[in-house]
């Protein structure tokens, strides 16, 4: 069941504005340890952790979690595309 709670968790943050992707890492016993989304450079880091508490609390994961982690990311192509 918690694993199936932590995908739930990762399919809401990645639905989160401004989120690119988002990995949850487990505890052994399943719940959440550390969360940590991917966002573009225009993304507002704060409003996005907000957010990934709001998810948590709303799954009855948010207890467990010990970091969360925001990294904007910041791709440019080579190839002039």
């Amino acid at each position: 069941m918690a694993d199936r709670d932590l995908s739930q968790l990762e399919t809401a943050i990645k639905r989160l504005p401004g989120v690119l992707g988002c990995v949850v890492l487990a505890n052994p016993d399943g719940t959440p340890a550390e969360v940590q989304a991917f966002t573009g450079a225009d993304a507002d880091r704060e409003s996005v952790e907000r957010a990934i508490r709001v998810e948590a609390a709303r799954h009855g994961l948010d207890t467990g979690i010990g970091q969360t982690f925001v990294f904007e990311l910041d791709a440019e192509s080579h190839l002039g595309d």
